[in-house]
């Protein structure tokens, strides 16, 4: 074999010899391309392996010393070398078209992705200049609330407060940010107590609605109505309490105000009613007196005589030595009972005593009773016995129903009851002197001279003492009965009544002593008050019915 062969042979084998490298490459590669490749790099590959079998068959063509003719072989190599190039060709055109039509996708997708980031973008700005706007709305609306308002963290800082609340404690917004709580007044003894609004929320959860007073540091007294409610996290964990302090100072002064002064109206009543009274109080003092003074005249004259006998008796006792002498004796000691009526001084003597004791008796119980009833008691309530408050009330007004009505007492037992004595007196005379008027003016009507009934009853119902006052006067119609705790109302006459006496029974009844007064009245029949009194101190409000 000459020179030339071995080298023909030669670069065959090599040609075979890449081939079959690229086809193994091409196999090696086949199963990752898309599938939109895959088909034609099959088919290059499946023009190598008819490449490879081209080389293995010229070989073995040569090798058996067969000629081919070099113009057969160079169209052959030409035609599967155009073919191989032609799909080359195309399968880049193929790649380059579909990487631009990624491109363009890429693109595309890019643009979308920046016009959303950029819309985004725009959103987030919005939201944040809302956001930026909310707080400057929350922050303007909390300044304008005119209660103050303070955020404390769960550690007691005080995190947020507003401008009302700077007014209130007198201290700058950024002496309050950041400060303990406990530190915002004097005297503060919340901290770590039962007493910490934060301990009480952290423990149940719930709202806090007290009153409290607060000191500022300037030393101003301040009444709040606090308002603590839990502050939650997204999650609704406690995280803190915002805290309301409703200002109600003025309230409380003006309530202070309004105290005092229906205290004074009281006051003023009971000197009024005193004075009504005082005329018939001396009347019913003088009566007595009178018969004290006759019955102290009466043992004045009787003493005198008795002081006769007594030295009468005396000297016959010193003078008398035998038997006519005591004969003498004894006719003239019968003389001398005789000469002083000794027969009526010893019946009429007792009877001129006991009488003088019971006017002592019924001129101190109307002294005692007036000493009750005109005192200006306690402003806090004490335990008192409702039924010795009437029975004095019963004496001081003895002369305004006496003479127009009979008293009848039903009491039963009661327990000592808290409250205002004197006041509660003043209720049971306003409404004991109104029924007596009552029954005396269906008397002027009628022209009868017959008494009417003043019934007083006690009893003992729940948790109340109940005090029913009942007459039998003329009653009352039903536009009367409804205003008839109206003040300044009445359907006396001119200069005979002011119309306060059962608006302060109310007052004193309702709002002093949580308690409620009742009135049932029908025309001709008569008129019947209730009250009732709590046997135990009470918070809740009562009322009145008509």
């Amino acid at each position: 074999m000459n020179p030339q062969s071995l080298f023909f042979n030669g670069m065959i084998l090599a040609g075979a010899g890449f081939m079959l490298t690229s086809i193994l490459l091409s196999l090696k590669m086949l199963p990752p391309l898309p599938r939109l490749f895959r088909r034609q790099w099959s088919i290059l590959t499946g023009l190598m392996c008819f490449f490879l079998l081209g080389y293995i068959g010229v070989i073995l063509v040569h090798s058996v010393g067969i000629p081919l003719p070099a113009e057969f072989i160079t169209a052959l190599v030409f035609f599967g070398g155009s073919i191989f190039v032609f799909l080359i060709l195309r399968l880049i055109r193929q790649v380059i078209t579909d990487l631009i039509n990624k491109d363009t996708l890429i693109q595309a997708i890019n643009q979308d992705l920046e016009d959303k980031v950029e819309q985004r973008t725009a959103e987030l700005a919005q939201s944040l200049a809302e956001v930026d706007q909310l707080s400057v709305d929350l922050s303007q609306i909390l300044n304008t609330i005119s209660t103050g308002v303070r955020l404390i963290d769960r550690d007691c800082i005080v995190q947020r407060v507003n401008k009302s609340f700077c007014t209130m404690t007198g201290m700058r917004k950024e002496e309050l940010v950041g400060s303990k709580c406990y530190t915002c007044f004097l005297d503060e003894r919340c901290r770590q107590s039962d007493l910490c609004t934060l301990n009480q929320i952290d423990r149940t959860g719930q709202a806090i609605h007290t009153e409290v007073v607060k000191t500022t540091k300037s030393g101003k007294k301040l009444h709040c109505m606090l308002t603590a409610t839990p502050y939650r996290d997204k999650e609704g964990s406690v995280v803190g309490i915002v805290e309301d302090f409703q200002d109600i100072s003025e309230r409380v002064q003006a309530e202070q105000e309004r105290e005092q002064m229906q205290t004074q109206l009281l006051q003023r009543s009971k000197l009024e009613s005193v004075g009504q009274l005082a005329a018939g109080i001396a009347h019913e003092i003088n009566t007595p007196i009178q018969y004290i003074g006759t019955n102290i005249d009466f043992f004045s004259e009787s003493f005198d005589d008795i002081s006769t006998l007594f030295a009468t008796l005396h000297n016959l006792a010193t003078q008398g030595k035998n038997e006519a002498d005591s004969n003498q004796m004894g006719k003239a000691v019968i003389e001398a009972l005789d000469e002083a009526d000794w027969e009526f001084l010893r019946e009429e003597i007792p009877t001129a005593l006991e009488q003088t004791r019971d006017g002592v008796n019924r001129v101190s119980a109307i002294v005692r009773a007036m000493k009750e009833f005109s005192h200006p008691g306690s402003r806090e309530k004490a335990p008192a016995d409702l039924i010795e408050i009437i029975k004095n009330t019963l004496i001081v007004s003895c002369n305004e129903w006496k003479y127009v009505a009979e008293i009848e007492t039903n009491f039963g037992d009661l327990p000592m009851v808290p409250c205002l004595s004197d006041e509660i007196g003043q209720v049971f005379l306003n409404i004991i002197v109104n029924a007596a008027h009552a029954i005396g003016n269906l008397q002027g009507k009628t022209g009868t001279e017959e008494k009417g009934r003043i019934t007083i009853t006690t009893s003992t119902e729940d948790d109340f003492a109940e005090i029913r006052i009942t007459d039998n006067g003329g009653g009352m119609e039903e536009k009367i009965r409804k205003r008839v705790f109206d003040p300044f109302f009445t359907t006396k006459e001119v200069g005979k009544g002011t119309g306060q006496g059962l608006s302060i029974a109310r007052n004193v009844i309702i709002t002093k002593h949580q308690g409620t007064i009742t009135v049932d009245s029908e025309v001709d029949k008569g008129t019947t008050f209730i009250i009732r009194l709590p046997l135990k101190e009470s918070k809740d409000q009562g009322g009145e019915q008509t």
